[in-house]
């Protein structure tokens, strides 16, 4: 089986990106989706980055260093990250800031350089791989999030991961 064949099997149609309406505006000047990383080297896009959290873990000295993270486009598949999607909002001042949930063909996850992770990938028992073997061990069941804080798949539809 192939990561093609397994998005099939799955019904795995669209990968989710939320981002501010400044981040919409980034993404549609430059018309690229662009990693927290590149943010700053773009000389347009670095005036109107407002981030959605103060740290990111990525960015510790004591975190994973087995790629830069932080070069990475956080995305999910079928549905956004709720969790962190709520705590975003409370970051921003709602008069100012809206919502853009971007929908993408879920081809992408056969392009060069993917990774695939279990879980949120700031949080402590994240695995992280490219390829199939990657793409499944999203719909593992259990997942090992943090310390004492496992995902079970339950009665998740298929297209939806662990």
């Amino acid at each position: 089986m192939n990561i093609g064949q397994f998005l099939d099997q799955r019904d795995l149609r669209e990968i989710i990106h939320f981002t501010t309406n400044r981040g919409l505006i980034g993404i549609l000047a430059s018309n690229a989706l662009k990693s927290r990383k590149r943010l700053h080297e773009d000389q347009y896009l670095r005036y109107i980055l407002h981030v959605n959290a103060r740290i990111r873990p990525e960015e510790s000295d004591y975190f994973d260093k087995q790629e830069d993270w932080l070069d990475y486009v956080n995305l999910t598949f079928s549905e956004i990250n709720r969790r962190f999607f709520d705590f975003s909002q409370n970051w921003h001042n709602p008069d100012e800031i809206w919502w853009a949930i971007l929908s993408f063909d879920s081809e992408i996850c056969q392009h060069p350089g993917v990774y695939f992770a279990t879980t949120n990938n700031g949080y402590d028992h994240c695995l992280r791989d490219q390829g199939l073997t990657g793409l499944q061990d999203l719909f593992d069941s259990p997942i090992r999030r943090k310390p004492g804080w496992v995902a079970h798949r339950g009665s998740r539809e298929g297209h939806l991961t662990t």
